[in-house]
């Protein structure tokens, strides 16, 4: 009888360990639909790019509610800017938001021989239910320890420009493409 109440306990707590499990791992909300998405990113600079804010200028560009683009300049005061829109309906939704790079400092401006720069960002964008259930999420990140570059070339790497494009489909299904 101990044996079959240990076995019995087991089972039970095995079962509920294997329901739990699979609930958590699909992150999927196949009973209410999506009626709403959001998203975050977040700029950072690596350590190793101490440079960056002195010699880059950086501009987050995200849209707003209504589709209207808002930049924001990613300040030397800052360690990292952050922008976060949720509660965006209707769906579909597709957006773009753009981080641009461009020197603030050009020719003589420019007085080191090599420069450590780089930049990191992280996007989180997730669909969700009418009570906010997730229903699917996209994760990106990409990480620029900092490089060096010399002052000769520093002119020709910038600007540049990083445009993502973010959709949420009708059924709530996330594409994020950099």
């Amino acid at each position: 009888t101990m044996k079959k109440l240990f076995a019995l306990t087991l089972g039970l707590v095995a079962a509920a360990m294997f329901v739990s499990c699979s609930e958590k791992d699909s992150g999927k909300d196949s009973k209410n639909p999506a009626v709403q998405c959001s998203y975050e990113i977040t700029l950072s600079v690596p350590d190793a790019a101490v440079d960056q804010q002195d010699v880059i200028k950086t501009v987050l560009t995200t849209p707003d509610n209504q589709g209207n683009k808002v930049p924001e300049e990613f300040t030397d005061a800052m360690e990292t800017l952050s922008h976060k829109l949720s509660g965006i309906k209707p769906l579909p939704y597709s957006a773009t938001i753009t981080i641009s790079q461009e020197l603030k400092k050009t020719g003589e401006q420019l007085t080191k021989d090599k420069y450590f720069v780089g930049l990191d960002y992280s996007l989180r964008v997730e669909s969700a239910t009418a009570d906010g259930g997730v229903v699917d999420a996209q994760i990106i990140s990409k990480e620029d320890v900092g490089g060096s570059i010399s002052k000769d070339k520093i002119a020709a790497a910038y600007p540049k420009e990083i445009n993502i494009k973010i959709s949420v489909d009708a059924n709530g299904v996330v594409t994020v493409q950099d």
